[in-house]
């Protein structure tokens, strides 16, 4: 008997005593688990890819979808539609700030260079894409259509949430 009451050489019922060889395939299955979680969850600069033929996971066609939503914002500051440029923030932005305190902050922001494209249209140019994931950095500029007239270069984020991309930054 064990200082347990337990006959020696038996175990409680139910319980089984693990083999050697079954302890060695756990460890092995447990090692390799291990090992392709960290093959595939980097955070360094080689997850990060450039607007080309092969993308993490936005896909091929991230650079023109954001390219889109870049010039929806172009279209929509040459107008001063407020309410719609903050429908392409991210919702937790959208929820943190209140669109019309975004309104004021917007008009604030744009109203030089929609005073010096005097009616003209504004166009987004895009310099740079740069897509992590559902993540993308974008390097851009907007410009006055038939004109000269740029903004400096801005680099804003973005996140893919479902089929869109939004805005993501700080709103207000």
């Amino acid at each position: 008997m064990t200082d347990r009451g337990v006959p020696a050489g038996r175990r409680a019922a139910g319980r089984r005593r693990m083999t050697f060889g079954a302890r060695l395939a756990s460890v092995a299955l447990l090692v390799a688990v291990t090992v392709a979680g960290g093959a595939c969850g980097s955070d360094d600069e080689s997850d990060t890819f450039r607007a080309g033929p092969a993308f993490h996971s936005a896909g091929p066609e991230a650079r023109l979808e954001l390219q889109e939503v870049l010039q929806s914002q172009a279209e929509l500051i040459a107008v001063g539609n407020w309410k719609d440029y903050f429908e392409l923030y991210v919702p937790t932005e959208r929820a943190r700030c209140s669109a019309a305190v975004f309104g004021i902050f917007a008009e604030q922001i744009w109203m030089p260079l929609r005073d010096q494209a005097g009616g003209k249209s504004l166009a987004a140019r895009v310099l740079d894409v740069k897509v992590n994931g559902f993540r993308a950095a974008v390097d851009y500029q907007m410009v006055v259509r038939g004109s000269d007239i740029a903004t400096q270069q801005s680099t804003d984020s973005y996140l893919k949430l479902g089929s869109r991309w939004f805005i993501e930054e700080p709103a207000c």
